[in-house]
């Protein structure tokens, strides 16, 4: 993005967290933090990032699971460039004490 943009401008948002679908949520809850019938979830999308192949790789990893991925693969994608593949191939190597991907 360049220069300012203001694409939210009035109640405070009180969370943020980007989905598999490469879209951003946030939430926000109305005037208080009880619960609310005002609360509502933003959804906040980039078209032409959602069409890039890094997108559908994760959509595609994170429906079909891990599981099935040999060490070696989970090794390969702690380089990947989104940290929730990463954090999920580090978990799986680790609870699977799957030392083989490190020798």
């Amino acid at each position: 993005m360049r220069g300012h943009h203001t694409f939210h401008d009035g109640p405070a948002v009180s969370d943020v967290c980007f989905g598999y679908d490469g879209r951003a949520y946030e939430s926000e809850w109305g005037a208080a933090w009880d619960i609310s019938p005002k609360a509502k979830v933003y959804t906040l999308t980039h078209t032409t990032s959602q069409k890039t192949g890094t997108v559908r790789e994760v959509q595609s990893l994170f429906q079909t699971g891990f599981e099935r991925l040999s060490s070696g693969q989970l090794a390969e994608l702690l380089g990947h460039r989104d940290q929730r593949v990463r954090y999920e191939a580090q978990r799986l190597l680790v609870d699977g004490k799957r030392i083989d991907a490190f020798t």
